[in-house]
């Protein structure tokens, strides 16, 4: 996933909520075949980059076998709490836990989709804009191997 352009994605709003995203991204994977995953983590940092209004943002991760999978509600697998936004300035947030259990099987295949969503609430009258830049991200994958 390549820093500072996966996660890139407008997102603007007026008074309420909305939401944006990336467009869904491939990524190749060795493919673990027959292998169990036993568990996803992943770690990384993220700039939200606010132009003009203020609000919250929040981001969302969403994974899936192909690219339209990833705009299925099943296909959130991780969620960073909102983050207070006002003016023009740069709020840095860091990306960290483990993955929804139901992702795990993704990392078995060739290759799996992820887009990234921002979403936000505008508390004012002026335009929340900006945008959300995926600085950096790091999955650890730990598989079993099955023998037999």
């Amino acid at each position: 996933m390549a820093p500072g352009h996966a996660g890139r994605g407008p997102r603007g709003g007026t008074p309420g909520d909305t939401s944006a995203s990336n467009t869904p991204q491939r990524v190749n994977l060795p493919g673990a075949g027959a292998s169990i995953v036993d568990s996803v983590k992943l770690f990384g940092t993220l700039d939200i980059v606010n132009a003009s209004g203020s609000g919250t943002i929040a981001t969302q991760l969403f994974l899936a076998a192909d690219s339209a999978g990833t705009y299925n509600p099943s296909a959130l697998v991780f969620s960073v709490l909102p983050k207070s936004v006002s003016g023009t300035s740069t709020v840095a947030d860091t990306i960290q836990g483990k993955l929804n259990t139901g992702a795990k099987s993704l990392f078995t295949k060739s290759e799996l989709w992820f887009r990234l969503v921002a979403g936000g609430t505008n508390s004012g009258l002026t335009l929340l804009q900006g945008k959300m830049v995926l600085t950096s991200l790091q999955l650890t994958v730990v598989i079993t191997d099955k023998l037999f």
